[in-house]
Order: structure tokens, then sequence, then C-alpha cells
């Protein structure tokens, strides 16, 4: 540093540094390997300076014989400054410490993926934007990742989340995973679902698409359940009304879907943990029996905007007159018609603990044979399907009574539908006439005395 020594140095015959006293800086070295006595090949230099230092002092510096280690002194370096210092061709010890969307900037992408591979660590600090799948899977990549002191958080499509997979996602370091092109299929949900780490997405999709990835062989109920919402997003039309006879549907203005779902299935649907009904919209088709299986429960589920009773006693939407009145006492509207005989439907309209209003629900009441008495019919003819039935042409059954409750009854009652009416008793002239006088075609015997009988049939009665 003196004159003195610097005569000495100039006029050696060479010059060696044996790398037993402290580092230079790039500075220093600079001025050593200008020295024109100085022996690289005998000697050992090391370095150790900031980062600013080593990067200007560049390979110019740094990769000449008898320069051994440099070593940042000023802490981590950005990815930037790290990108720099990894393209020298000379060993530069450091660390790096960057946001995970700035080491992406710097490996991700068009470039090579080593542009940091020679850092002895690379740790990513919070804070930033999110990343890509495939950026954090560049970053992983990194020689020097140090998971274990890492924290950030990946944002990409449900379809490039599930292509990464475990291996990229489920790794020390990553925080948060969300799903950013809006809610994923059924499909795309159930494989979300399945990945090690909990992932922000939510669920849009048919009822009948939900309802194939949480019910049926081999399914749990849960294959859905890490989403945040589950929407049942269900496609309505207006169908025709009445159809030409039992089975077709009735009532005009009764909903379709393109896809219903099943009892099973719907209650599949309505426990997934993430499910909202105040957004879902969907219809219910099932047998009578899975119906009254399910209940109010899953039936009357806000968002059900449709039942209907499928392959029922005629194949369409019939059922007998028993579960006629157990899904009449559903608070949920279900579509259904009572196709039953006489006798069968009456027992549900009448009776103890029985009301005339329990099969009120049907669309149509179709009878189906069978012998009843007045009190009876009157009781199924107050049914509200029970006129739609009739003009279906599907009313068919047998009234048989003492005379005197034919006789209290009107031909309103005794010929709505395709009717057999029969007296069981015997009964005198005068209530034979009374029986003739009705349209309905009255079966009956009369017997009483020749007088009573012309009395009926040539007097004043006539």
């Amino acid at each position: 540093n003196g004159s003195v020594t610097r005569s000495a140095v100039f006029n050696a015959e060479s010059v060696i540094a044996n790398g037993s006293g402290a580092d230079l800086t790039v500075a220093e070295a600079e001025v050593m390997l200008a020295l024109g006595n100085f022996i690289g090949t005998l000697s050992d230099v090391d370095i150790s300076d900031s980062k600013a230092a080593i990067i200007d002092g560049g390979d110019a510096v740094l990769d000449n014989i008898g320069i051994g280690d440099v070593n940042v002194s000023d802490g981590p370096v950005s990815a930037v400054d790290g990108a720099a210092l990894n393209a020298f061709t000379a060993e530069v010890e450091f660390d790096v410490e960057a946001t995970a969307s700035e080491l992406a900037a710097e490996v991700a992408g068009v470039n090579n993926g080593d542009e940091l591979d020679e850092a002895n660590s690379v740790v990513v600090v919070s804070g930033g934007t999110d990343v890509s799948a495939d950026e954090a899977h560049a970053i992983q990549d990194i020689s020097g990742y140090v998971g274990t002191q890492s924290d950030y958080d990946i944002s990409d499509s449900a379809a490039n989340l599930i292509s990464a997979g475990n291996h990229v996602l489920d790794v020390d370091g990553v925080s948060s995973i969300s799903v950013d092109d809006g809610p994923a299929t059924a499909s795309e949900g159930a494989d979300l679902n399945s990945l090690n780490p909990n992932i922000a997405f939510d669920v849009t999709d048919s009822a009948a698409n939900i309802a194939d990835e949480v019910s049926g062989a081999g399914k749990t109920g849960t294959e859905l359940d890490k989403a945040g919402i589950v929407q049942a997003a269900g496609s309505m039309a207006v169908v025709a009304g009445p159809g030409p006879g039992p089975g077709a549907e009735a009532g005009a203005g009764s909903f379709g879907s393109e896809a219903p779902v099943s009892a099973d299935e719907a209650e599949a649907i309505q426990n997934i943990s993430g499910y909202d009904a105040s957004v879902s919209n969907y219809e219910i088709e099932d047998t009578a029996a899975e119906l009254i299986s399910a209940n109010d429960s899953v039936l009357n589920d806000s968002a059900v905007r449709h039942v209907e009773v499928i392959n029922g006693v005629n194949g369409g939407d019939e059922v007998t007159a028993v579960d006629g009145a157990a899904l009449n006492s559903f608070s949920a509207e279900i579509d259904f018609d009572v196709m039953d005989t006489a006798q069968a439907i009456a027992a549900e309209v009448t009776g103890m603990g029985n009301a005339s209003t329990d099969l009120d629900d049907a669309g149509r009441i179709f009878v189906t044979g069978g012998t009843v008495s007045v009190s009876d019919a009157d009781a199924i003819q107050g049914i509200s399907g029970y006129n739609e039935g009739v003009q279906q042409g599907a009313v068919s059954y047998e009234i048989s009574d003492v005379s005197a409750n034919v006789i209290s009854s009107s031909d309103n009652t005794l010929t709505d539908g395709n009717i057999n009416v029969t007296v069981t008793n015997t009964v005198g002239a005068a209530d034979g006439a009374l029986l003739n006088a009705f349209t309905a075609d009255i079966d009956f015997d009369v017997a009483d005395t020749a007088m009573n009988l012309a009395d009926q049939v040539d007097g004043t009665n006539g």
C-alpha cells in the first residue's frame, strides 16, 4: 500500500498470492491482475465483495487463472442479480431471495430454466403476484430451491392445475392454490378434489354431471367436498299440456329438463358440503317408491323446480292410490296421476284419518273398475283431478247402493264418467219411477202391487 511496497512488488521477478490473507475486493483483484509479474497459475486469490461490484467486475476480473472463490458479501441477491451472476463463466457463491413472480420472470416461459442454478440457495419470499402452475414448476426445479423457507401462491386454470398434479402443487413452499378461470366443471372439480393440497375452486355444472361425480358405484359422495360453492345449474323448459290419455304428461305449463336426476342423485348433490341451493336449479324424476323414500328433505329443496313420477303403473307418471296419498302429503309439488280401482281411491279420501283432499295434488284420476257406494263415488268425484280423468275417457267403475242413497243422489254423480249403477235392494213402484227418471243407466228391480204399479204407468203419474 505504501510507495516502498509498491516499488517492491513492481520490481519483483514474480508475484504469487498464496491465499493466506484476507479476501480481496473486486477492485483490489483487478489491480493485482494488472501486474505484469503476477503468476496466476501459482496463485490463489479469493474475492469477497458486494453484488454490484461483482456484477460490475464481471468475467473480465473473475474468470482469470489464480482467482479462487468469489463470494457475494452483502446478503441474498434479487432474482435479476442472481441471473446476472449465474450467467458468468466464473463460479460465484451467492444466495437468492425473491418473490415467486420475480423468480418466474428469470426461469420460466421462454427461458431455459437453469438461469439460477448456480445459486447456493433460492428462497421464495411472500408478496408479488401469484404464479401459474408452469411457473411454480420452473421455480421448484431450480437446483438450490428451498421449499421449507419459501412462501408463495399458485393461481391457474383448472385444467392446468390438474395437469400439474401433486408433483407441483403438493410441494413445500406453496401456501395457497386457486382456480382463476371461473367455476370448474363437475369432472374438473372431482379431479381437483382428488389432489392432496386444498385448492380454492367452485363448481358449476348440470345436476346430471354433478351427480355422475358423487353418486353411484364406487362413489363416496365426498368427491366434490373441497369445492367452495357447488352450483347445479339446470335448463328448464315448458312442455305441452295434457296428452291424449293415461301415461301422458298432465297440466299445461308443467316443467321439463334436459337432464333430470333421480331422487338418490339429488340427495347426493344436496349432501355436497359446498352445495348452494340458492344458485341451483334442477328437476327430479323417479319412481313413486323412490320419491316417497326421499321425502321432503330432498324433494322440497329450494333448488328443485320440478318433481315427476316416471315408470309408473301404466309406464308414465301414474301411481296407485296409496302412493298418491303419500306423495300428496309432501310439501314439494310433484307431478303424478293416480290410476287405481274405485275402492282403492275411495279408501284414501274417506274414512278415519283421511281427508277429501288427500289426492288433490294428482294431475288426473284414472279409475280402472271396481264398485263403490254413492257416498264413495261423491268423494272420488270431489278429487280435483277427477274431471281430467273423465275427459281422457279413463274413468270406468260401478256404483252399487241401496235405492234410498241412489235416489238421493243426482245425475251429476251417477253419470260423471263411464259408470254403471246398480240398486242393491228391490224397490217399490214409486221408487222405481224415481230411479227410472234419472238419465243415468241404473239397474234395479221392482216388486209392488198391481195397483201401485198401475198408478206409476197408467194413472196420474203416467
